[in-house]
């Protein structure tokens, strides 16, 4: 073979073996695409079928919705609400896992009946509000692992903040006053963190009845309460 005829066959060769890795890298990155593609569709799905939202979103009141409970009928699963400072004459039922936030003069008023707020849904947080003036400030109804923190709450016929078959939640950082239960535990409301609240001239302060396991109590002021500080 001449040396002219062995250049051309390494010649070949070499654009057979450049054709060769070529395709296998196309083949590589199209397989890694599809790959990625599929993690991130699953990622997606898992979020959806857990019934949070893939984007959460910041919801303000007024500025969004008039009330707060038109703005908790327009949000989703992982929003947060944020409600300005004014005064809120309304009865409000949370039935969406979202976080729930006053600003400094934030009051909800329950014009003396019902419950102010009412929880029925998993992982809620409530912080930064004055709630008064209903039969029930804050109500959990099977509830899991929501949060009730830094609240003020006043003048409450009934209980500031009742627990009815609610599990995992932490109750910390409010002021209770001028109610006839503080904190109130019921009915197999288990697993409850209490921690750091001012209860004073209430009824009783930290009652628990009916099968109330497991939980915790810790750091509070209970003062001044006419009938109990903590049953």
């Amino acid at each position: 073979m001449t040396p002219k005829e062995k250049n051309n066959t390494l010649m070949h060769l070499n654009g057979k073996i450049n054709l060769t890795f070529f395709l296998i890298l196309s083949l590589s990155t199209v397989l890694g695409a599809e790959l990625i593609a599929s993690t991130a569709s699953a990622s997606f799905a898992d979020k959806a079928e857990s019934g949070h939202s893939v984007t959460s979103r910041i919801i303000y009141v007024p500025g969004d919705f008039a009330s707060i409970q038109k703005a908790i009928n327009g949000a989703s699963n992982g929003d947060t609400i944020s409600v300005g400072a004014g005064k809120y004459y309304e009865h409000v039922v949370v039935n969406r896992s979202i976080t729930l936030l006053g600003k400094e003069g934030t009051t909800v008023d329950g014009n003396g009946t019902g419950n102010v707020i009412s929880v029925t849904r998993d992982n809620v947080e409530i912080g930064g509000f004055t709630i008064q003036n209903g039969y029930r400030g804050i109500f959990l109804s099977h509830s899991i692992g929501s949060t009730i923190r830094g609240n003020t709450l006043e003048s409450h016929r009934g209980s500031a903040i009742e627990l009815w078959h609610s599990n995992e939640t932490t109750i910390s950082a409010n002021s209770v006053s001028h109610s006839d239960h503080a904190i109130y535990l019921l009915f197999s409301s288990c697993d409850n963190i209490i921690i750091d609240n001012v209860v004073t001239d209430n009824s009783q302060g930290l009652p628990l009845a009916w099968y109330c396991n497991g939980n915790t109590i810790a750091g509070n002021t209970v003062t001044y309460n006419s009938f109990a500080g903590i049953v």
